[in-house]
């Protein structure tokens, strides 16, 4: 194995422990964030280093490094949902490309046409045309 394929799976497997404390976190060993009654208001601006609070609170008292944790379930699943999409999406069409001259040739466009489009408008059309979510 490789360096660079150590360095990814060690990246990743760090990611999937961050996501696993986060759900940890988040299953009652920190308050939950949702509950206005539950944010601590003695807490409020602590700095990083802070005793019970690593990275800090926010303006309403809540752990920053429980909230980044926990944001990062959120993260790594659409991470992985759209690795799986495009897999499904980049193998059926390269097969398809390369069984039918007739798809190759069109697909080979539609490649030609994409890659000339520049994607940061193309990914403010999509938020605009689909909104903020997930």
């Amino acid at each position: 194995m490789s360096a660079a394929a150590r360095l990814g799976a060690l990246l990743l497997a760090s990611a999937a422990l961050a996501v696993a404390a986060g759900a940890w976190i988040e299953s009652g060993f920190a308050p939950d964030w949702t509950d206005p009654e539950r944010v601590s208001f003695d807490a409020i601006h602590l700095p990083p280093g802070s005793p019970g609070h690593w990275l800090g609170t926010d303006d309403q008292g809540r752990d920053c490094l429980a909230r980044l944790l926990a944001g990062s379930a959120r993260t790594l699943g659409a991470a992985l949902l759209a690795t799986a999409i495009s897999l499904l999406l980049g193998v059926s069409t390269g097969l398809c490309a390369g069984y039918w001259n007739a798809a190759d040739a069109v697909l080979s466009r539609l490649a030609a046409i994409g890659m000339a489009f520049p994607a940061l408008v193309l990914a403010i059309v999509l938020v605009a045309a689909l909104g903020k979510n997930l």
